[in-house]
């Protein structure tokens, strides 16, 4: 896991505000990549089959 400071600025003055720390796990990040490729495989398999039915 590591952190990640994200500036943000004020939108109406433009002024530097407080950084928003945002932690980051790894582990996380690779179950969320197999879900999204799942996902992404199962789109590929609809859309073939819609394909078929023009």
């Amino acid at each position: 896991e590591f952190g990640l400071d994200v500036k943000k600025f004020s939108p109406e003055d433009g002024t530097e505000l407080s950084p928003t720390r945002h932690n980051i796990n790894i582990t996380q990040l690779q179950a969320a990549k197999v879900t999204l490729q799942n996902e992404l495989e199962n789109l590929d398999i609809m859309i073939a089959d819609l394909e078929a039915l023009k």
